[in-house]
């Protein structure tokens, strides 16, 4: 008996020490693989322009590293109009409370930047109605003010401004907003739109947060390295607290090692099943930089993590025998509905958007036109 317990003993240490290794295995890979991706280029280039001199149009700052990604969720015209892209992802990479927190900043330096644009069209309009202003020159500002080059348009509107007599800028200046204020006005503009960008580019996910992978392929990976790290984690405990107890039993050896196969399988598949929505989990921010947590949770309760898998199969499969029984009737409805939402949310609201969705249709016919011509000869 006391042959069989010593031998318990040395099978239990022995089994401790592979996992030793396998853990710091595991780590050094983890650690290795993060800084050599770290270190690689960029996979896409910065979109946009968020330069404080000259800001024509800026956008949500992207991922700074291959490893890192996330889209632009926010652009700004150059006439200050904010437009927002991808409402669900933004939540998932930004979060909520974040969102709401910045928009409300961001709407009023739009509206004070709207404001002034209208005040600079309608400075342009009096101008080119009074007749004293010749129109090439007034053709020049309202081309630096339509592409957002506002200090190219101040620039301009002070040297012709200058030549000026001082009756004819007296006329000019007889009725509000007065023609002379147009260089302070497209300054402010300029420096608004600097501030709006600002906002734009704080539309990304919390850096004090940002440890792990976030680009949608790697952050599976990333659940697996810290699923499995959850697995042995559990056997490091109960392993050692058996040995400690003498109730260590070799034969568990071999559950052991088929938990540390389907532990971060069954973490991967759930996480998954949370990012598609196919259940939640309440009072627990779940964001993009919280995933190795969560595959750590999960590797962590291997046997629980698997009945909690069996649980969704179940409510899965009597959905899916509820749709086979109605057939395909159902299915055709509820596309259908679909669609025409998203006919009616994508549709022109305005005649600035429809001429906008105009030009970029335009844009694609000509495009599609050239390169049939390129084929044919």
């Amino acid at each position: 008996m006391g042959t069989v317990s010593q031998n318990s003993l040395e099978t239990g240490k022995a089994f401790i020490k592979r996992l030793i290794i396998a853990f710091w295995l595991l780590v050094s890979i983890y650690i290795v693989s993060h800084w050599v991706l770290w270190s690689l280029p960029t996979a896409s280039p910065p979109i946009g322009n968020n330069q404080a001199q000259q800001p024509s149009a800026c956008f949500t700052e992207p991922a700074k590293a291959g490893t890192l990604s996330w889209q632009n969720f926010v652009s700004v015209a150059p006439n200050g109009e904010v437009r927002f892209h991808n409402h669900r992802e933004m939540d998932w990479y930004v979060g909520a409370d974040h969102v709401i927190e910045l928009t409300e900043p961001l709407r009023a330096a739009e509206t004070q930047t709207l404001e002034l644009v209208a005040e600079i069209r309608e400075i342009l309009g009096r101008m080119n109605e009074s007749g004293l202003i010749r129109p090439a020159a007034i053709k020049v500002l309202r081309g630096h003010i339509d592409a957002g080059q506002y200090i190219e348009a101040r620039i301009a509107f002070e040297t012709f401004w200058s030549t000026l007599s001082s009756e004819t800028r007296g006329i000019l200046d007889q009725n509000q907003p007065r023609v002379s204020g147009f260089g302070d006005k497209v300054e402010s503009i300029r420096q608004l739109l600097i501030e709006q960008c600002d906002y734009a580019s704080a539309f990304t996910p919390p850096s004090t947060k940002m440890f792990f992978w976030t680009s949608p392929s790697l952050a599976i990976v990333e659940v697996y390295f810290w699923a499995l790290l959850g697995v042995l984690t559990n056997l490091f405990y109960n392993s050692a607290e058996h040995l400690r107890k003498g109730t260590f039993n070799p034969n568990e050896r071999w559950v052991a090692y088929t938990k540390a196969h389907y532990g971060p399988v069954l973490a991967v598949i759930l996480t998954l099943a949370m990012v598609f929505g196919w259940f939640k989990i309440e009072s627990y921010e779940i964001r993009v930089w919280t995933l190795p947590l969560v595959g750590f949770i999960f590797g962590y309760v291997s046997r629980s993590t698997a009945r909690l898998f069996e649980n969704i199969v179940e409510r899965f499969m009597g959905k899916a025998e509820e749709a086979a029984r109605a057939g395909p009737e159902g299915a055709r409805a509820s596309t259908t509905r679909v669609l025409n939402v998203l006919m009616e949310a994508t549709r022109p609201r305005n005649f600035e958007e429809l001429r906008h969705d105009a030009k970029i249709l335009a844009g694609e016919v000509v495009e599609k036109k050239l390169a049939d011509k390129e084929k044919s000869t």
